[in-house]
């Protein structure tokens, strides 16, 4: 069973794919292009402290007959830290991940596209099945800037000790994730800076 940090790292990066970023492209992929958040946690035990998420996509991955990005996440801050990477796909159908550097390890389609109001979809972390929903298009205001359109997904693991909602803005990606696990208590990350790549 993968650990709670495991599904906190995978949010960081679970939406990011290289294909020009057009009006309605929610999963934009281009090499250089880094999101930085902030991150907000509260402990099971109350205690309240401040950390920073990083999330890059740093290069191209020929694997299989496929092209894969590699996109590496960092986590500072709570009572972890947390660094990873993984590898992401995208094509009509939605977009493909992939553990870095894990033997044997098969590819899951992680957000169907395109998405309906309500629908759901499955994948497996180790021995858990996580069922993801599309909640709605919503409009979210993060610090000074509001994004409209914005996609509202609900991630739940099916042994009910972790639940994130995050919101996907066209051509930026992720702009917030609210996570409430039974053992890191909530995490709340919101969009700091985003740098498009090349």
């Amino acid at each position: 069973m993968r650990s709670s940090l495991l599904f906190l790292a995978a949010s960081l990066a679970v939406s990011i794919p290289t294909f020009a970023a057009e009006p309605k492209d929610y999963l934009p992929i281009q090499i250089g292009s880094e999101w930085t958040s902030t991150a907000a946690f509260v402990a099971p035990s109350g205690n309240k402290t401040t950390g920073t998420g990083q999330r890059k996509i740093a290069e191209k991955v020929e694997l299989d007959g496929k092209t894969y990005y590699r996109t590496r996440t960092k986590l500072e801050g709570g009572a972890s830290l947390v660094e990873y990477s993984k590898l992401i796909r995208k094509d009509a159908a939605g977009l493909y991940s992939l553990p870095d550097g894990v033997a044997g390890a098969k590819e899951q389609l992680e957000i169907p596209m395109p998405l309906t109001a309500g629908q759901t979809w499955q994948t497996v972390a180790g021995t858990v099945t996580i069922t993801s929903t599309m909640v709605g298009v919503e409009t979210v205001t993060v610090g000074k800037k509001t994004y409209k359109e914005c996609l509202h997904i609900r991630v739940a693991s099916a042994d009910k000790s972790y639940q994130e909602d995050y919101w996907e803005a066209p051509v930026v990606g992720t702009v917030k994730s609210e996570i409430v696990s039974t053992t890191m208590g909530k995490i709340t990350l919101t969009l700091r800076e985003y740098k498009a790549g090349k």
